[in-house]
């Protein structure tokens, strides 16, 4: 079951959508009816919560006015958040405008707009497989082993019994162990620790140049075999799909409804001229996704970006790496999307 505050978000979208009631929305069971109200309550208790819950209704009412003004007087409003997306769908499918086949995907201040593996975004993507989240060995350990062993040494972990190395750490040590050591680590960061910080640097340039070398070298193969999977992972990245459909919900603490074109219109009046990784040098293991695009009303070149950030799932030391990207546009600022 999703979160509170997802399944809040989605309700709250939904309520306004249908004038205000719950209770004529569709699908929703008993379970998901009780995390709406407490939610609701827990917003209802500070002038943040307050603020957000009125931009949610706000979003919901602005495509209640969009479809009366299409003829949709009395929308039969249907929430689909708990129907499982398929392995290969980029796009949420959360509320379901029935007697207008339209669907509505909520996002509420979501600047991680993907939450995967690194496996996923380096490896599996621009390769053209848009499947499920794949999880192989810790990417620190795939992508910098050496790199990755100094910090541990650094940190102190060859004082832990049995342990040389990163490889004897995660195989003999337990989880609740790793954690203790984790805290040290960071403690270790609080009190700029020099060689801790310096052996930390010294990975994560190493994690985010070869990372962005590993995409680009397995998007280059791709295309030499098959150039047709481009347009993919730019639906996959820009969540386009074979039907128009509207993004809502709260963008920069603010309200907002666009209606994003189907992917047929929209090579029609763009086109998607390729995507390169570039390392950054940040606090963390960071690439940066430079998408390119012409506009062919016009002959007009621009690029869009979004940022990868590669940490720990639990911690330093804790867990294998995730994948986080987060985008740089608002949804409203899309050259190929219509405000509701």
């Amino acid at each position: 079951m999703s979160r509170d505050q997802t399944i809040y978000s989605e309700l709250a979208v939904a309520i306004a959508i249908n004038g205000g009631s719950i209770d004529g929305v569709i699908n929703i069971d008993k379970e998901s009816k009780s995390a709406y109200r407490r939610e609701l309550s827990r917003r209802s208790k500070s002038d943040l919560g307050k603020a957000k819950t009125k931009s949610l209704v706000s979003a919901g009412k602005l495509i209640g006015d969009h479809l009366a003004k299409k003829g949709v007087a009395k929308p039969v409003v249907k929430w689909t958040g708990t129907e499982k997306l398929g392995a290969g769908s980029s796009v949420a499918k959360d509320i379901l405008i029935s007697n207008a086949n339209l669907r509505i995907s909520v996002k509420e201040n979501a600047d991680v707009y993907i939450n995967g593996s690194p496996e996923r975004i380096f490896q599996m993507v621009p390769c053209g497989f848009f499947g499920q989240n794949a999880r192989g060995e810790d990417w620190f350990f795939t992508t910098a082993e050496l790199e990755l062993d100094y910090y541990f040494l650094a940190c102190g972990g060859n004082r832990i019994k049995g342990c040389k190395n990163t490889s004897d750490f995660y195989s003999l040590i337990e989880r609740i162990q790793r954690k203790v050591f984790g805290e040290k680590v960071k403690a270790l960061h609080d009190s700029n620790n020099s060689n801790v910080i310096n052996a930390y640097k010294v990975l994560c340039e190493k994690v985010s140049n070869e990372s962005a070398r590993i995409f680009n070298a397995n998007l280059t193969n791709s295309l030499t075999a098959n150039k047709r999977i481009l347009p993919e992972i730019f639906k996959f990245f820009f969540k386009l799909n074979s039907v128009e459909y509207i993004l809502a919900g709260i963008e920069k603490n603010k309200p907002f409804a666009v209606l994003l074109m189907p992917i047929d219109r929209w090579i029609k009046k763009y086109e998607f001229m390729g995507v390169i990784a570039l390392p950054l040098l940040k606090g963390q293991p960071e690439v940066l996704l430079r998408f390119s695009f012409r506009n062919k009303t016009d002959g007009t070149n621009f690029d869009l970006e979004a940022r990868v950030e590669i940490r720990w799932s639990h911690g330093k030391f804790c867990g294998n790496p995730e994948a986080k990207v987060y985008k740089t546009w608002t949804y409203a600022d899309l050259p190929w999307v219509s405000l509701v």
